[in-house]
């Protein structure tokens, strides 16, 4: 499919779908600890966004996110910043993505999307984020735009976000989850 016929097609569907080298994906539906954790982050954003006073907003998955042409993804979050058009249904200026890991998508969310998130050159922030216990790893650009990795794991870390004039603390990123730690648990080398 197009890109247009996907976005027609996919406005009559009950679900969620991303669109794959031309192919209508189906989305997983959301637990309620993803949704929960989308929400915190959403609340959290919003009002240090407002503030920031440079019109940037968190989006819900309904609005995907073109990686590159005929390649449609829908993160759990996003972040966009004007111009925008209140009429699109996509974006391919994100400046901040989060996705909420689940077993089922752990590698292509880990590798793929990463990869193809990569390749935006607004973004500056992908946030991967397990749902089951405080283990958060960002991709952030350093002042070169290279892409640096940092993993938090514990409740008492902040995500600095400052090309957003935000952060993101993992305790309101996690409150109201029941956390379920997986052991052994990994290990950053």
């Amino acid at each position: 499919m197009t890109e247009a016929e996907f976005l027609a097609w996919q406005s009559g569907q009950d679900q969620r779908y991303e669109l794959v080298d031309g192919v209508p994906q189906a989305m997983t539906g959301a637990r309620i600890r993803h949704d929960i954790a989308r929400g915190n982050a959403d609340r959290h954003l919003a009002p240090q966004l407002r503030a920031a006073g440079k019109g940037c907003r968190p989006f819900s998955a309904d609005i995907a996110i073109r990686v590159y042409p005929g390649q449609l993804r829908r993160p759990e979050l996003s972040v966009l910043c004007p111009p925008f058009d209140m009429e699109d249904m996509v974006s391919e200026t994100p400046r901040l993505v989060l996705e909420v890991l689940s077993e089922t998508t752990r590698r292509i969310d880990e590798h793929v999307k990463v990869d193809e998130y990569k390749g935006i050159a607004a973004l500056d922030y992908i946030i991967l984020m397990s749902p089951t216990e405080p283990d958060v790893v960002v991709w952030s650009r350093d002042e070169a735009r290279q892409w640096q990795r940092k993993r938090y794991q514990s409740v008492d870390d902040v995500i600095p976000l400052p090309l957003l004039e935000a952060s993101l603390p993992l305790a309101i990123l996690y409150d109201g989850i029941d956390l379920r730690p997986t052991f052994p648990r990994a290990v950053e080398s």
